[in-house]
């Protein structure tokens, strides 16, 4: 190499493996070096990055359609950041601003985590497993996490149907109950309408169950 320019040497084959050497000059001394250790162990900053490859990568970022970014793990891409704003964790095509999973077949379970990501399970979930591949199947989740696992404390089936808390409770039970709004005498206040639902209240003065029905407060009894 002494005896040529570097504009004369061969261009290298990219990308590069990190098992290339270069020569670099340390305590006055010029040593060899693997491209690889060239940052090993140091922090490497700039000023902006451009991504060029247009094909799905190993592990990486590449650039699938026009001002569209994806980074793939395992030659498979994960996220999609389209050309809009919308981000698509597993689907290639978001829906929304946050579109997870849209993409994928039946019989499978796709989560966002809202919490500390420890060895325990704390923070929330939102989860939808899809048991038809099919639009509307499956049930949707709203999960609690303890030191050991997930909870479900709502859940919403394919068909509407709501559930809330775990199931029946035992009689001394102190927790997991569903909570409705009180008032210290009898309910007089129109409720703003919301078709096809009606709202109740809980009288704490008679001890009283109450429901809107009719243009009229109804006592439930007894």
């Amino acid at each position: 190499m002494a005896d040529k320019k570097i504009s004369a040497l061969s261009s290298a084959t990219t990308p590069l493996a990190g098992t290339e050497v270069v020569p670099v000059v340390q305590s006055s001394s010029t040593v060899k070096v693997a491209v690889s250790d060239l940052t090993a162990g140091r922090q490497v900053s700039a000023g902006g990055v451009t991504v060029t490859a247009s094909t799905v990568q190993a592990n990486g970022a590449y650039l699938p359609t026009t001002n569209a970014l994806a980074l793939s793990t395992a030659g498979v891409e994960r996220v999609r950041l389209t050309a809009t704003g919308e981000v698509g964790v597993g689907t290639s095509t978001p829906r929304g601003d946050l579109d997870v999973g849209h993409g994928l077949t039946a019989l499978t379970t796709r989560s966002m985590h809202l919490g500390y990501s420890g060895a325990n399970f704390y923070g929330f979930r939102l989860t939808n497993t899809n048991t038809a591949g099919s639009f509307g199947a499956g049930d949707l989740s709203v999960e609690r996490g303890t030191t050991s696992a997930y909870v479900t404390d709502m859940n919403i089936d394919d068909n509407g149907n709501v559930t809330v808390g775990g199931g029946a409770l035992a009689t001394s039970a102190t927790n997991r109950f569903l909570y409705v709004p009180t008032c210290a005498g009898t309910p007089t206040g129109t409720p703003t309408a919301k078709s096809g639902f009606a709202p109740i209240v809980v009288n704490t003065t008679n001890n009283k169950l109450y429901f809107y029905s009719g243009g009229s407060w109804r006592d439930a009894g007894p």
